[in-house]
């Protein structure tokens, strides 16, 4: 996930101002790392900000000229909108993973790893638990 961060600061790096070196290394460094941690909450709870561009947007949009900010945040919207969708992409396939395995429990009490039978909720394992679960 951190390639998204990574692209947004690289994108946006040449157009951040400030009047002196020190200041613009600095300045570097923020709008990393607001990058970063905005990427970390999307991955651990995409549900966290109602709207994600905007909120980086929001907490950079400081360091950059008013000229260049249409663009750094069209930059953003871009690169969040592509980890969104990955994030999205990911859960499905999670999901999908999840409902192609045995809905039984081992001996052990762990999930089953199988695949069903075509059709069925049981790997052919568990196949003998299909009648005491539908009563």
């Amino acid at each position: 996930m951190y390639q998204y961060s990574r692209a947004i600061y690289l994108e946006t790096r040449d157009f951040i101002s400030a009047p002196s070196p020190d200041q613009q290394l600095q300045a570097q460094r923020r709008v990393l790392n607001a990058c970063e941690r905005l990427v970390g909450r999307l991955a651990e709870d995409p549900q966290y900000v109602a709207d994600p561009a905007r909120s980086l947007f929001t907490e950079i949009r400081s360091y950059f000229s008013i000229n260049d900010q249409a663009r750094i945040y069209a930059i953003i919207q871009r690169y969040v909108a592509a980890a969104a969708r990955l994030l999205e992409e990911e859960a499905q396939r999670k999901a999908s993973e999840e409902s192609a395995r045995c809905q039984a429990q081992t001996r052990k009490g762990t999930p089953c790893r199988r695949k069903p039978l075509p059709g069925r909720t049981l790997c052919p394992s568990h196949e003998h638990l299909a009648s005491i679960v539908a009563v």
